[in-house]
């Protein structure tokens, strides 16, 4: 309990403040993930493409897609998922090569993608959270989590969900047990979602230009960041620990 009581602590006093900004031009940046170098992915909904940029935030590559891209998530070192819901499919895209490596069809319009470490977990809109292996065969489907979500995942495995239209912050295992879920009346329609190593969920409210924090255990969350740290209709969130 000494352990679990520290771990709350410090994501009370969890502060960030502005470092620096960038503005990429024409691009609409739906999502946004790290690799293990330290590097960041960018993805390009209005041109279809994902941009890698290095701990400087300078540009060093730019991928096409077969499609725009919703979500994605980090495989390996040169691997990314990316969701492509109008295609209802899931790209497999070696970042190094620049190429598609291979396409799985989901079960209807996807959304939100993480990997576990063992299994592609994807956000159906109809169906629900869908863990499937690296061929696409389903092997868990939670049905009770159906609309647009996003998804993250940590160290543990455990898989953590953001839920546009029910406002809710959902935590699970790696079988697909649920571990908490959170809702919160100053909370509305999460967008995106990021773990701390704390065991934070970082998520944000677009209409509201905020960032929240909730806690480890699902219990109890903050306002992190605002309109008055330049917080402006965000999409997207990531936290970089490199």
């Amino acid at each position: 309990e000494k352990c679990k009581d520290d771990i709350s602590e410090k994501c009370d006093k969890l502060n960030f403040q502005k470092k620096l900004s960038f503005d990429i031009k024409g691009a609409w940046i739906s999502s946004i993930e790290a690799l293990p170098n330290g590097n960041v992915v960018l993805a390009d909904f209005n041109n279809s493409k994902l941009y890698v940029y290095n701990k400087n935030l300078e540009r060093q590559k730019a991928v096409n897609l077969p499609g725009k891209p919703c979500c994605i998530a980090t495989i390996s070192a040169d691997q990314m998922a990316v969701t492509l819901q109008d295609n209802q499919s899931i790209a497999i895209v070696n970042i190094l090569s620049r190429k598609t490596l291979k396409m799985l069809k989901t079960a209807d319009h996807c959304h939100g993608i993480t990997y576990n470490g063992e299994h592609l977990v994807v956000n159906c809109l109809e169906k629900g959270i869908q863990f499937m292996n690296m061929n696409g065969n389903v092997q868990t489907t939670l049905s009770h989590v159906t609309g647009e979500a996003y998804l993250c995942s940590g160290r543990n495995q455990n898989v953590y969900c953001a839920v546009y239209w029910t406002h809710t912050i959902m935590c699970f295992n790696k079988q697909g047990e649920e571990i908490y879920s959170f809702t919160h009346l100053t909370m509305k329609c999460p967008r995106g979602i990021a773990l701390h190593s704390t065991g934070a969920v970082f998520t944000l409210e677009f209409s509201k230009n905020k960032v929240h924090a909730v806690n480890s255990e699902g219990s109890k969350s903050r306002v992190l960041l605002s309109k008055k740290h330049s917080i402006n209709n965000p999409l997207s969130v990531l936290y970089n620990e490199i």
